[in-house]
């Protein structure tokens, strides 16, 4: 991708604060879990979106079941087949406001004729066939204003009490094993703060004069996982 249109998107990711990947989860040997390894480090939010490993960490980072979950994405790359591809868009589409529709990644493979077809008249901002990590990595791409990894925190419908439970996780944490509770929630301080789920909804209303999300998210607690 070069000339001018290279420029553009250039332009547009460092200028992103989050970049959301549908398809990453946690087997090391796929494209989408790589790229957290490979731009991990610098600077942009990543946020990995995988419903099978969803309530797990990817590298310190919450895996997402669905962007429904998230607070309102800038950029979605997409790590799925075209079969796979054209549901999430299309979820995408109905669950989003038009003024309010990311920008769109398609990593080669993702695409067919079909898809083409739709996003060629969609009007939507979009990449395909070309590689995300690759682009960054050629244009040696940061994002303009960096993010740090913090607190992510989950609540899981306890198989035990059959009551939910609040829990605080640090990124420098270990990946938990598989677990029979029912995972409800899962995300970082930006997604509790600005995430529309019912969940990080509620929590909010739960704060006290002056208290802040952090604060908060530790009162609630019923266990801290400290690294």
């Amino acid at each position: 991708m070069e000339g001018e249109f290279g420029d553009f998107w250039a332009s547009k990711l460092r200028h992103l604060t989050t970049i959301h990947v549908l398809g990453a989860g946690l087997k090391t040997e796929r494209p989408a879990n790589r790229l957290f390894h490979d731009i991990g480090e610098l600077g942009w939010r990543l946020v990995p979106v995988h419903p099978k490993d969803a309530g797990n960490a990817l590298l310190g980072r919450p895996v997402r079941a669905e962007l429904a979950q998230c607070s309102a994405p800038e950029l979605v790359v997409f790590f799925l087949s075209p079969k796979a591809s054209m549901s999430a868009l299309l979820q995408l589409i109905r669950t989003t406001p038009r003024s309010g529709m990311p920008l769109l990644w398609f990593q080669p493979g993702a695409v067919d004729d079909g898809l083409m077809e739709v996003l060629e008249g969609s009007g939507y901002g979009f990449v395909t066939e070309t590689c995300i990590v690759r682009f960054i990595q050629s244009r040696k791409l940061t994002p303009n204003e960096p993010s740090l990894l913090g607190a992510w925190y989950k609540q899981v419908l306890s198989a035990k009490t059959n009551c939910s439970m609040w829990t605080v996780h640090q990124p420098e944490g270990p990946t938990e094993p598989p677990s029979s509770d029912v995972l409800e929630w899962c995300g970082d301080l930006h997604d509790l703060e600005f995430s529309n789920h019912i969940v990080p909804r509620y929590i909010r209303s739960l704060g006290r004069p002056g208290e802040t999300l952090t604060e908060l998210g530790k009162r609630l607690a019923k266990d801290v996982t400290k690294a």
